[in-house]
């Protein structure tokens, strides 16, 4: 596949809790997480993420069917039908916005080491943090 998710982010919302319940019971190996619901209303949201977008810093997939509707209805904010599309591009890129950078693991935090006593016989395992 193209394509991998690894985590399905879902508003914690009056539909979106009971949506998570469920798909956990029914398809336990589907990542899911409940998302706190944003502050402020929709405009707000647009307005945090645009500086991202037309700065070039959101890329996007030149091929992807969904490409063309989602331009669409984030580019005709306030004048459409459905206005989705922008609470879930928020919400990818305040979740993209919050991930730590493979090579930034640990950086911060105390280092959990094992120390095994000095060679003497019935030696204990300490842990240091």
């Amino acid at each position: 596949r193209l394509w991998r998710y690894s985590n399905n982010w879902i508003e914690d919302t009056a539909k979106g809790t009971p949506a998570v319940t469920v798909l956990k019971k029914k398809a336990a190996f589907v990542p899911a997480e409940l998302q706190a619901p944003s502050r402020g209303g929709k405009r707000s949201r647009a307005s945090s993420i645009a500086s991202y977008i037309n700065s070039g810093q959101v890329r996007w997939p030149a091929n992807a069917a969904w490409l063309k509707d989602a331009e669409y209805y984030l580019t005709h904010y306030g004048h459409t039908d459905y206005d989705d599309d922008l609470d879930a591009l928020y919400m990818l890129l305040i979740n993209i916005l919050r991930c730590i950078h493979p090579q930034n693991y640990g950086v911060g935090r105390p280092k959990r080491r094992v120390t095994i006593g000095g060679g003497r016989k019935g030696a204990k395992i300490r842990r240091r943090r």
